[in-house]
């Protein structure tokens, strides 16, 4: 990025992306069994490959932009994510049903591609640093520094257990719950909600108090006791009300970690107007959330089928609180 230019690598993501789920919605004119199911994770593949410098190009404009506003910003940016989780499928089933599969694609991708255009002539250029940018050994330089290991395990083990319940919290509602299809859809609109409100206000707290580190701990905790409470306890509260509070736990936990970036740029020292730290570090959130993602989903399953969904929980709140102890064995080594 620092060699293309931070505008240049968002607007070839978003432009990319945008492009890709056009060609998606022309599967369902492809000839159908191997042609179609390779063309699927062809473009899935060519779709995670434009997301990746999109979302780290927004996350280090966003840095080098507002570098006094970076949480505040970043909740904001969250917010509207979660807005957009919120709305989306609805938005999709509409499409779908008003013009059938190829529709949602065509208006997404076509709505992705203009945006990307549009904003080309409108986002501000970065001006790097020379001095620290020609250092080519930042990226060795964090993966030896402990701090960035112990926020990027725990940025992991997080996404790891939020893909874990996005891959077995549905089955376990029905199944064992006995939710209907609407209950179950709702349930799901609640972290969302929390996030949309929560990440403005803890990226503004983070930003004028200055102490991102005990919102990323009072984070970790919300996670901790939110996938405590998914767990059946003889509790005198009703099952659904439990259910609220843990995923409404759950969603403040998420919406804590709008101040990564400036937690991770203020311990390890980096300078907060630097193209290639603010990459970096953008790069290693990304790349830490995506692999915890992946095993979350992927484990999930394997999890429900040969354990239960109570045995899971207790693992996601058991690694959540390592990574809380460790970050909070991090804050008496920063301050």
């Amino acid at each position: 990025m620092v060699f293309i230019g931070v505008k240049r690598m968002y607007v070839t993501g978003v432009v990319g992306t945008g492009l890709v789920s056009i060609i998606y919605g022309t599967i369902e004119w492809m000839p159908q069994g191997y042609v179609a199911i390779f063309a699927s994770f062809t473009l899935r593949a060519a779709e995670a490959f434009f997301a990746a410098p999109a979302m780290v190009g927004v996350m280090t404009l966003v840095s080098l932009t507002f570098p006094q506003k970076r949480s505040s910003i970043a909740g904001i940016s969250g917010a509207a994510q979660s807005i957009g989780m919120l709305l989306g499928p609805s938005i999709g089933s509409f499409l779908y049903a008003r013009g059938g599969f190829h529709l949602p694609f065509f208006v997404t991708g076509t709505m992705y591609t203009l945006i990307g255009l549009v904003m080309m002539p409108l986002l501000p250029s970065p001006s790097r640093s020379p001095e620290i940018s020609q250092k080519s050994d930042l990226t060795r330089k964090m993966l030896c520094n402990s701090i960035v290991m112990i926020l990027c395990s725990s940025l992991a083990v997080i996404y790891s257990a939020i893909g874990y319940l996005s891959s077995t919290l549905a089955i376990h509602l029905k199944s064992s719950l006995g939710m209907n299809e609407y209950e179950i859809g709702f349930t799901f609109l609640i972290a969302p909600g929390i996030i949309a409100i929560g990440s403005p206000m803890l990226g503004r707290y983070s930003d004028k108090r200055k102490n991102g580190l005990n919102i990323l701990l009072y984070g970790g905790l919300s996670h901790v006791v939110g996938f405590l409470l998914l767990v059946p306890w003889n509790m005198n509260i009703s099952t659904n009300y439990r259910i609220f509070i843990a995923l409404t736990l759950l969603g403040f936990g998420l919406s804590s970690l709008v101040v990564i970036m400036q937690v991770m740029t203020e311990t390890v020292g980096l300078p907060p107007d630097d193209i290639q730290s603010q990459t970096s570090i953008a790069a290693f959130v990304n790349t830490s959330r995506f692999i915890g993602e992946f095993f979350g989903m992927s484990g999930g399953g394997i999890l429900i089928d040969n354990f239960s969904f109570t045995t899971g929980c207790y693992a996601m709140a058991a690694s959540n609180l390592v990574c809380v102890v460790l970050m909070a064995a991090m804050r008496k080594i920063t301050v």
